[in-house]
C-alpha cells in the first residue's frame, strides 16, 4: 500500500500530540501523520519527504506561530509541492493571511481553534482524497490535453463534470467562465499572461482548460460559491497588475450547481454571469443568481 502522509505544523507541542493522537486511528492503516513545532521544520521535512519519493498529502498548519507565519508556510510549499493538499487552523479574527493562502497557496479549507475532532477528520479524509484524485488527473493529463499550454480541452471538461454532477450526494461543485474578450490576431500577451495565471495558481481542487476562443473553464470542485467568487477574484486582481491593456477586457462569471442541473445549463448560468458582469463595463467578477 502506498503511503500517505499528514504533516500538522504548530508551535503548541501539546496540540500537536493532540492532533496525531486524534488523526492516527481515524485514517487508517497506509497514513503516517508527522508533525512540526515550526515552519523552518516543516519545511526541511517537506524536503526530505520528497527527496524519498514519499506522498505529502495533506499539511495543516497553524496561522500564527513564531517566526514565519502559517499563510507564509503554505505559500511556500506550494511551489515545492503544489499537488498537496493546504489546511489551515486559526484562532485569529484577522482574515488576510487566509485570503493570502487562497490566493497564492490554493489553501483547501480554513478551520478555526478550537476545532471540533469529528470536523477535523472529516475535513482531513476528503483532503487525502482529493489528493489522489489531483495525482490521477495528473497522470491523465500527461498524455492528452492542448500542447500548446497543456490544459484540458473542452471535451475533457465537459465529460469530467458531468461525471462529478451525476454522482450521488455531490460534494459542492462551481464553474467560472473566463473570456478575455479579444479579437483573433490581436496582442496575445493578456493571452498568455492569463494562461501563466491558470496554470500557476490553479489549486489542488481546480480543473482547467480551454473552453474555446479565448475563453476558459475552472471547475471548482469541493467549493462553495463564495470560495469560487473569491478565487475568481484573485485572479482578476492578478490579471489587473499585469498592466497589459487587452487585460482590461477581461470578464468572469461564477455559478454553483443545483441539484440534477445539467453541464450545460451551469456552464451557461456561468455565462450569463460572465455577460452581466461585461455589460456593467468595468473588468469585475459576475456571479450567477
Amino acid at each position: 500500500m502506498t503511503e500517505t502522509v499528514v504533516l500538522c505544523v504548530d508551535d503548541d507541542a501539546t496540540l500537536l500530540q493532540a492532533l496525531r493522537s486524534l488523526l492516527v486511528p481515524q485514517l487508517g492503516p497506509g497514513h503516517w501523520v508527522e508533525i512540526a513545532e515550526s515552519a523552518e521544520e516543516a519545511l526541511e521535512i517537506c524536503r526530505e519527504l520528497r527527496d524519498q519519493q514519499r506522498h505529502l498529502a495533506v499539511v495543516i498548519s497553524d496561522y500564527i506561530m513564531p517566526g514565519m507565519r502559517g499563510d507564509e508556510l503554505l505559500v511556500r510549499l506550494h511551489g515545492m509541492a503544489p499537488a498537496t493538499i493546504k489546511m489551515m487552523l486559526t484562532g485569529q479574527s484577522d482574515l488576510s493571511g487566509v485570503k493570502r493562502a487562497l490566493a497564492e497557496a490554493d489553501l483547501y479549507r480554513c478551520l478555526e481553534k478550537p476545532f471540533v475532532s469529528e470536523e477535523l477528520v472529516r475535513s482531513t479524509r476528503a483532503a487525502v482524497r482529493t489528493y489522489w484524485e489531483r495525482l490521477a488527473w495528473l497522470s491523465r493529463r500527461s498524455a492528452t490535453g492542448d500542447p500548446r499550454d497543456g490544459l484540458c480541452t473542452a471535451p475533457e471538461l465537459a465529460q469530467l463534470l458531468d461525471e462529478r454532477l451525476s454522482q450521488p450526494a455531490a460534494r459542492p461543485l462551481c464553474v467560472t467562465l473566463i473570456d478575455l474578450g479579444e479579437e483573433e490576431g490581436s496582442d496575445e500577451r493578456p493571452l498568455l499572461a492569463l494562461v501563466q495565471q491558470l496554470q500557476r495558481h490553479q489549486r489542488a481542487t481546480d480543473v482547467v482548460g480551454r473552453w474555446g476562443g479565448e475563453a476558459f473553464l475552472v471547475i471548482n470542485c469541493n467549493t462553495e460559491l463564495a470560495d469560487a467568487f473569491a478565487h475568481a477574484e484573485a485572479l482578476r486582481q492578478r490579471m489587473a497588475l499585469q498592466g497589459l491593456e487587452g487585460a482590461a477586457q477581461l470578464s468572469l462569471g461564477v455559478a454553483s450547481s443545483r441539484p440534477g442541473e445539467p453541464a450545460l445549463a451551469l456552464i451557461e448560468r456561468a455565462a450569463q454571469a460572465l455577460q452581466a458582469a461585461r455589460t456593467e463595463g468595468c473588468v469585475q467578477v459576475g456571479v450567477a443568481d
